[in-house]
């Protein structure tokens, strides 16, 4: 049963490496990268939390301005 709980935990680890690895590749090409940088720049703030902000207050400005229908 130990093994089994800890293998989930090595599975878990991996996703987030490769998950991580992803966002680092794709990011560079994302017009809010500059916007991520500077967060970083805030102590305690890394590429995860700051990449999560940015697209957290891209979609809360897509809710407050909905496209206008015709």
């Amino acid at each position: 049963m130990l093994q089994d709980y800890i293998h989930a935990v090595q599975d878990a680890e991996a996703r987030v490496d490769r998950l991580t690895q992803q966002i680092e590749e794709l990011l560079p090409s994302w017009s809010m990268a500059p916007v991520v940088a500077a967060l970083q720049a805030m102590r305690g703030v890394a590429l995860i939390v700051a990449r999560e902000m940015v697209g957290f207050i891209c979609a809360i400005a897509r809710i407050a301005q909905p496209a206008l229908t015709a």
